[in-house]
């Protein structure tokens, strides 16, 4: 399906906060806090997302899989597992992204045998106490 998602707040919710597979779309100025799982999590999907801050995420704040095509601009992190997460053929564009207080910054990397490698194509981000800033596996690819 076509959706956009625009001035929403995602709160305590208890697995992944939105998920959308085979979609494209727009996550425009929205807000994740207290989410157990994921804060967006898109797979075989095409999808932009603009100024969205997220809080206190258990697993990653913006996560790309199974050939996703993921752009995010101006997004602010506060406490992530992973901050941001590329996998299985995904590509995710990331701008202007800010992560602080989380054990993951950027991770990129093949799950499912029937894909192959992720890329992450980062500009402009700053990092503070970020337990391991990059975990790039394989054959998958950062350029900054």
């Amino acid at each position: 399906s076509d959706f956009e998602v625009t001035q929403s707040a995602f709160v305590n919710i208890f697995s992944d906060a939105f998920d959308a597979d085979f979609c494209k779309g727009k996550v425009l100025r929205c807000a994740f806090n207290e989410i157990g799982n994921d804060a967006l999590d898109f797979s075989t999907s095409i999808i932009s997302i603009d100024q969205c801050k997220m809080n206190n995420v258990g697993d990653k704040a913006i996560s790309a899989g199974e050939n996703a095509t993921i752009t995010a601009t101006n997004i602010d992190v506060d406490n992530a597992n992973i901050g941001f997460a590329s996998k299985d053929l995904s590509i995710l564009t990331l701008e202007n992204v800010n992560i602080k207080n989380s054990s993951k910054g950027f991770t990129a990397y093949q799950k499912k045998p029937e894909y192959g490698a992720a890329t992450i194509n980062l500009k402009q981000h700053t990092m503070k106490n970020v337990k391991y800033p990059f975990m790039i596996e394989g054959s998958s690819v950062l350029n900054k």
